[in-house]
């Protein structure tokens, strides 16, 4: 049995926000919306949510984006540590100290954006 990891989002504004800034590709209902007239889709659930007609949805990130959520040179994460090739995870002090390491950080910051994480959920392949 293996398990596999898709990752979603359930707010439609941040997947609209992320489409638009980062190129991220969606499937939602087994259709990949990866074009300004699917984001129309996205939009009325976004209107959905808004109105409380529709709490609970999944959209999900489509394969071919799943590498836009790995670091690259430059994020930046909420606690300050930047992602260097080299490094990985580093936060230097700005007094010349000693840099500190991470390994668990994620991406809050890219190409001076803000930038949203998905959820993630493991599911089985039988």
């Amino acid at each position: 049995m293996t398990k596999e990891i898709r990752m979603y989002y359930t707010c439609p504004i941040e997947a609209m926000y992320m489409a638009k800034n980062f190129g991220v590709v969606f499937k939602h209902h087994n259709k990949v919306l990866n074009n300004r007239y699917d984001m129309a889709e996205l939009l009325e659930l976004a209107e959905a949510k808004i109105a409380g007609i529709q709490n609970s949805f999944k959209i999900y990130i489509a394969p071919e984006s799943e590498h836009i959520f790995e670091p690259i040179l430059g994020d930046r994460d909420e606690g300050g540590y930047i992602y260097d090739d080299f490094n990985g995870w580093i936060r230097r002090d700005t007094y010349g100290g000693d840099a500190d390491y991470a390994t668990d950080c994620e991406i809050t910051i890219r190409d001076d954006k803000h930038f949203f994480m998905p959820e993630r959920e493991e599911i089985n392949n039988d």
